[in-house]
Formats: structure tokens, sequence, C-alpha cells
């Protein structure tokens, strides 16, 4: 995350020259995606009839809107550089290993789609969003960049913050949702990233960022804060108790 969203002079910027703060509402449009993505799960969009997690529903539910939203910045970004080819050029010649791993998409969107006849709508988000996300990231700015960090250091501070409320309180802001069925007898938090796995999985690797020097977006007397209450908040994520 800190590498995305902080990177500096070795980044982007080091070859485009031209490059300048992205418009006030471009990086309203990013930091909406952001909060998207992180603040509206699949149990948040179950819960308002879009079949986003369940069987049934059109392909486009099947995408997060956080996704429509990056493709819409990315697209932007494109249609307003002054050389489109060369914007797209710059993109992959920079990030030589996202043609890589575009190709094996295609490889597997094969198999899914012509070998096994099944709907390709699940490796959309799971495989396309990190790239977008990526081109669009590193096409920002330094000082927005820097902001989006501190945007991802909130939202991740208020999901550990509501999961443990959660805990202490016995309530759930979103009810656990599996195929439809509303799970009573499961404790554990969902906060703002949804199933208490994936909250785990992305409150661990946030930690691992903040280990490894990701919190110098931070005043130093916030990094032992929010590293502390993201750490507390794993056993309300995971079965810590029950061991």
């Amino acid at each position: 995350m800190r590498t995305i969203l902080a990177s500096s002079g070795q980044g982007f910027g080091t070859y485009q020259q031209a490059r300048v703060a992205a418009p006030r509402p471009l990086f309203f449009l990013t930091a909406l995606t952001l909060f998207l993505l992180l603040g509206v799960s699949s149990m948040v969009l179950t819960r308002f009839g879009i079949h986003y997690d369940l069987q049934g529903g059109t392909p486009l539910e099947k995408i997060h809107p956080a996704h429509f939203l990056a493709m819409a910045v990315l697209l932007i970004l494109w249609l307003s550089h002054t050389r489109p080819i060369e914007f797209v050029d710059q993109l992959f010649s920079h990030h030589k290993g996202t043609m890589i791993f575009l190709v094996s998409w295609c490889l597997l969107l094969f198999q899914i789609v012509i070998v096994q006849h099944k709907p390709f709508t699940p490796i959309i988000d799971t495989f396309i969003m990190p790239v977008v996300m990526l081109f669009v990231l590193t096409s920002m700015d330094e000082c927005g960049r820097l902001r989006l960090a501190r945007l991802l250091h909130f939202l991740m501070f208020v999901n550990a913050l509501l999961a443990l409320s959660e805990f202490a309180l016995g309530f759930r802001l979103t009810p656990l949702d599996a195929g439809g069925v509303i799970i009573e007898g499961d404790w554990r938090s969902s906060a703002l990233l949804g199933h208490p796995l994936t909250n785990a999985l992305m409150t661990g690797c946030y930690l691992i960022v903040l280990s490894l020097g990701g919190g110098r977006d931070l005043p130093w007397i916030l990094r032992p804060v929010v590293f502390g209450l993201s750490l507390l908040a794993m056993n309300a994520f995971w079965d810590a108790w029950h061991w």
C-alpha cells in the first residue's frame, strides 16, 4: 500500500515529464474509488439487493462499483493526456510485469469461457482491478498520493475501531451473509471490509505495511496508536478466543 500510494521520485513521474497535480474533481473521484473499495463490502452490496456475491443477477452486478469508477478515472487520465498513445506506452513500459500478468489473465479467461463454459465475471475484480488501481495511483502526483495514503490509514483506523466496537457491544454493522443466509451464531466482526476473514487478511497486510515503514505518512505519535488498534482488532476477526 505504501509503495503504491506514496512512492516518490522513482515512480511514474520520472518519465512523465508533463505530469501536473490532478484536477480536484479527478482526485475526489480517485478518493471515492478508494473509499468504495474499502468501505463497501460484498455484504453491503448484498444488503442493497445487488447479486455481487450471490447466484443470479446480471453480469454487471458481479463487478464492484469501485471498479467502474476506477476505470472511469483511468479513461479520463488517458483522454486528458496530450499524447494518449504515448501515455499507454509509458504505463506498460514502466510496469512491464503487468504485460505478463494480463497475458496470463487472457489465458485464464480462455480457460474459463471457452474450455469450462463458466462465467468470467469473478476474475474481473480479482485480477483486473489491481492493475487499474496501480495505473491510476502511480499516475497521481506526490501530493495526491500522500493524501490518498492518509485516507487509507483513516479507513483502516475506522475499520479497526468499528470491529472492536462490534465485538465489545455485540452488534454488527453489516450482518454476516453466506449465500443469502444470515449467520447469527458467528460473533466475529464484519466492520467495513465485510467477511471476518477478509478483515483479518487486509488488517494483517496493513500491519505488515506499517511494520515496513508505511506509517511515515502519519505523525509519529499516531503510528503506534494505529498499529496497536489494528493489532487488537485482529482478535475480533478470527477465533482466537476459542482456542
